[in-house]
């Protein structure tokens, strides 16, 4: 069973035959895809299903819009990774979406498959690295834990070497946080 077999991906739109085409789709790549009709619906099924790995959703919908359920997703879910598509989303909005952080990718519908297809894969290994960043910072952590001994020599070079290993961690979680 490949990686991409056991990726959970929650689409979320308000058009039934939009829901539809977007699950066929990411089917065939082999995603195990959940679906919600409204952001409300969205948050309650990452409530009962917090392990979703990426979330695609539609800007325009009604009672809460795509970008501030993102909002509400990046601060429960972190390590979801989200892409808004939409037909009727004002550029402006989607830059500041992606500047501030909420979404790492931009689609336009009518979409191509092929395209989403790219941008769910990116988007994907930008989750990865994030995943595997935050792990080298706990290491990091554990190691500086573990150097705090007896050793004074050990305790010098990590306190010369680890805050620039650090900042160079958290930096690079910053970039995908942003998606830049």
């Amino acid at each position: 069973m490949t990686t991409e077999q056991l990726t959970r991906i929650l689409i979320v739109d308000d058009e039934p035959a939009i829901l539809s085409a977007l699950r066929r789709s990411l089917q065939r790549e082999g995603f195990d895809v959940l679906r919600a009709g409204s952001a409300v619906e969205a948050l309650e099924a990452l409530a009962q299903q917090p392990q979703v790995d990426l979330v695609l959703s539609d800007q325009k919908m009604p009672g809460m819009s795509g970008i501030e359920m993102m909002e509400t997703i990046r601060r429960k879910h972190p390590d979801a990774m989200r892409v808004l598509i939409s037909a009727q989303c004002d550029i402006q909005s989607a830059a500041d979406a992606i500047n501030d952080g909420l979404i790492s990718r931009f689609v336009l519908k009518p979409w191509r498959d092929e395209e989403l297809e790219t941008v769910v894969h990116l988007a994907l290994r930008d989750g990865k690295l994030l995943r595997e960043t935050r792990a080298a910072l706990a290491d990091v952590d554990r190691l500086v834990a573990e150097m705090g001994g007896p050793n004074p020599d050990a305790l010098a070079a990590s306190r010369r070497v680890v805050p620039s290993v650090k900042r160079l961690l958290e930096a690079h979680e910053r970039r995908l946080t942003w998606g830049a």
